[in-house]
């Protein structure tokens, strides 16, 4: 178990919460990995030099997986790796069409989860470009609902996506 969409003190819409504060909580709670998942968009892409960079993104008992929060004006997503990217070259096309979006998650060898599908920041590219889509980030079961039906539709149609939670906290 695990959480692939929380956030540290380097999203500036969260908390001042410390990255060793998020690794020891999954520890308590007995996570195998945890994708610390900041947004993007409060350092222009240069998450590599802020949450990855951190000193204590550390852990020998959680997979700590790379990622960020990809913030654009159709939406938010989540690239993850087991090993570090270049998620500026990622955020860089975060305008441009599906199909460079698709090249360069390509390129980089990302795993591409639709997040919050049904939300206000809906995920407003293609479902051909990602391989997952966050179906549950909320303690509240209206905010999931319009995801879960989203999933379902693409579940009914024949199509094989992945769905995925993430507590989404912020604080």
């Amino acid at each position: 178990k695990g959480d692939l969409h929380i956030h540290s003190r380097h999203s500036k819409d969260s908390s001042n919460n410390p990255v060793s504060h998020i690794i020891a909580f999954g520890q308590s709670v007995g996570m195998d990995f945890l994708a610390i998942t900041d947004h993007d968009n409060h350092v222009d892409g240069a998450i590599a030099q802020h949450t990855w960079a951190d000193p204590e993104f550390a852990s020998d008992s959680i997979l700590l997986l790379y990622g960020a929060e990809w913030t654009t004006h159709r939406g938010h997503g989540t690239p993850l790796s087991a090993t570090p990217y270049d998620h500026q070259k990622f955020y860089d096309v975060r305008d441009q069409r599906d199909v460079q979006v698709g090249a360069v998650k390509k390129e980089l060898g990302l795993h591409l989860s639709a997040n919050h599908p049904g939300g206000n920041d809906h995920f407003g590219f293609s479902y051909d470009i990602v391989d997952s889509m966050e179906v549950w980030n909320s303690a509240v079961w209206s905010r999931n609902a319009a995801s879960i039906m989203i999933w379902d539709d693409m579940l009914k149609s024949g199509r094989m996506m992945t769905g995925r939670g993430g507590s989404d906290s912020h604080h």
